[in-house]
This record gives C-alpha cells, sequence and structure tokens, in this order.
C-alpha cells in the first residue's frame, strides 16, 4: 500500500439525518483517510452538534462552520485547510463502498492520473422515486471513459485543484461541472474508476423535484453548461402556447381539444418506460409527475438563468469556454 495520505472533504447543510451515516460509512473504509475535514455552511438542525460529537471520538475529523458558505466556497476551504496533496470527495446524503477510497485514489498514487471519477448508483424505495432514478440515472455500464465526475465521488490532486482554478465559488450549482471542465482545458488527466462506488437514495416528491431541476438548470445556464436541447424545449413549448392562445382566439374548439390532449400524452410517455419495466400501471402516473416536474423546472431554470447571467454579467468568468454542448 502507497504511503500517500489522503484529505477527505465535505460540505454539509441540514443533513442531520444523513451525515451519521456517511461518518460511519467513512470508518469503515478499506483505505481510510488520514483526515476528514467537514465544512458546514450554515445549518439549522443538529448537524453540527452531530459532527461535533463524532469529532470528539476520532481526532482525524475536524470540523469548522463557515455560515453563508456555497458549496464550492466550502470545498476550498476544506482543500486550502487539507493537509494531504491528495483530496478526495463526497456529500452527506451518500454511503461509500467499503472499498471506495482505496480504489478512488489508486490512478493518483499510480501517477497516472489527476482526476479520478468515482462512480455513483442512485436508487429508490417509494414508486415515485424509483420513477425518478428510472428516467433521470445513466446506469454506470453505459458511462464512457469521457464521464464528468460528480462531487459526491471524485479524487484530486491539490496540483490540479489549483490549475483549474480552484472550485467556482460564484456558482451556487453546478459548480463539479465546471471545475471538471476547467481541470480538463488546463490538461488534467481523467480516469474513470467504476468500481469506486456512492450509493445515494433519491429522497424527492414532486416539488422538492421541480426546485431541484429549476436550480440545476439555472446554474449550468449561468456556467455556459447547458445544452441546446433545452433551448428547444423551451422553443416548443413556447410555440404550444402559442398555438393554444391561437385557437381560443379563434374560438377553434377542436384546435383547443386537440392540444389540450396532447399535453397529458407528452407527459405520460415518460411513463411507458418505467411501467415496463416494473410491470405496473401506476407508474404511468409517477412518470407524468416526473415529466412535468423535469420540463416545467427545464423551462423555469433557463430563464431564470438566462436573467441571473444577465444581471451578473460582470462576475462571470469571462474566460471559461465551454467544451461540450
Amino acid at each position: 500500500m502507497s504511503d500517500s495520505k489522503i484529505s477527505l472533504i465535505c460540505t454539509v447543510k441540514n443533513e442531520e439525518s444523513t451525515i451519521g451515516d456517511l461518518i460511519d460509512a467513512l470508518s469503515k473504509q478499506t483505505r481510510k483517510p488520514d483526515e476528514v475535514i467537514i465544512i458546514d455552511g450554515g445549518s439549522t438542525d443538529w448537524t453540527p452538534e452531530i459532527v461535533r460529537e463524532y469529532a470528539s471520538r476520532d481526532p482525524k475529523l475536524k470540523f469548522f462552520v463557515e455560515k453563508g458558505a456555497n458549496i464550492s466556497k466550502g470545498r476550498n476551504i476544506a482543500v486550502s485547510l487539507a493537509s494531504c496533496d491528495i483530496i478526495a470527495c463526497t456529500d452527506a446524503g451518500n454511503l461509500p463502498e467499503a472499498m471506495w477510497l482505496e480504489r478512488l485514489i489508486e490512478p493518483l498514487e499510480a501517477g497516472t492520473a489527476d482526476v479520478a471519477s468515482g462512480a455513483y448508483i442512485f436508487y429508490g424505495q417509494s414508486d415515485l422515486e424509483i420513477t425518478m432514478v428510472d428516467l433521470t440515472y445513466v446506469p454506470i455500464e453505459r458511462w464512457g471513459d469521457d464521464f464528468i465526475p460528480a462531487g459526491r465521488s471524485v479524487a484530486f490532486t491539490r496540483d490540479a485543484w489549483r490549475k483549474a482554478g480552484k472550485f467556482p465559488e460564484w456558482l451556487n450549482a453546478a459548480e463539479d461541472t465546471y471545475f471538471d471542465f476547467k481541470a480538463k482545458e488546463v490538461g488534467a488527466r481523467f480516469v474513470l474508476v467504476k468500481n469506486a462506488i456512492v450509493h445515494y437514495r433519491v429522497m424527492l416528491n414532486f416539488r422538492e423535484l421541480f426546485k431541484t431541476q429549476i436550480s440545476y438548470v439555472k446554474w449550468d445556464t449561468v456556467a455556459g453548461l447547458y445544452s441546446r436541447r433545452g433551448y428547444l424545449v423551451v422553443i416548443l413549448f413556447a410555440i404550444y402556447l402559442a398555438l393554444m392562445v391561437s385557437a381560443i382566439a379563434a374560438s377553434s374548439w377542436i384546435g383547443i381539444v386537440l392540444l389540450l390532449i396532447l399535453l397529458p400524452v407528452y407527459f405520460i410517455r415518460f411513463g411507458i418506460g418505467p411501467a415496463r419495466k416494473h410491470h405496473g400501471m401506476r407508474f404511468l402516473y409517477y412518470g407524468a409527475q416526473v415529466g412535468v416536474a423535469l420540463r416545467l423546472g427545464e423551462i423555469f431554470g433557463l430563464l431564470s438563468g438566462l436573467w441571473y447571467a444577465f444581471l451578473h454579467k460582470d462576475a462571470r468568468d469571462k474566460s471559461f469556454r465551454r467544451l461540450h454542448h
């Protein structure tokens, strides 16, 4: 085993129901981190007390509160405080498998990579959660070597973090994707480690999924990372609304009825795959719910992101060039 030292960082906010499980899972790693640094962005629940209780029993666990810090700022603070040159990163709510860290850092210790992209598996328990996973998660076996890592399962060298310009503190989400593209831009070597796995339960209702989708799309748009397909979705819905207004203005009841039928048919199609997979017609209903949340969240997120980017254009990183569409 290598003599390399590893710092594991994690940012939290109001994670009282998950942070204990994460810390327990980290203590069971076959390759334990030399230190764990947790940055709290201003929790209003029992998260700080829970982490402090663990820290009182484990000198390797270091806990700091930075009220108002977003994920990027929290991670930058954690890396700055870290004493090791290899940094592993995950989030509360994720449960790493026992060999996650050992497998994740192997390419970094071998000197064959600057960033190691770990894997993650989403799962659900309720029918709605299962449907969300089916419609939003891409299975590991379909990931290619160009996969972009997420902050829930990644490791990188301090040098790669520094050269990439650190995590973008002007982004409240999509910070990990932006960091990955910046690291690639400056020549960092990426390796996908499919067997370094964390598990994440998708615990969202319709409202939470809608709000989460708005946030993701908004900050992807602000960062210049949003795909052209998303713009097409907004255009198609704008056309639909225009047709509906025209049909109403012309008192075309046939046109109105056809358009009213078209909309639920469009959303019900989201549930066809889950219904076939799980042999339950109820998944058509849950699929339609997820489809509504994703598409409406996409529209509101894109418009919100464009407006935010316009109002804060001077604060954005002008040097960033989008590498993928």
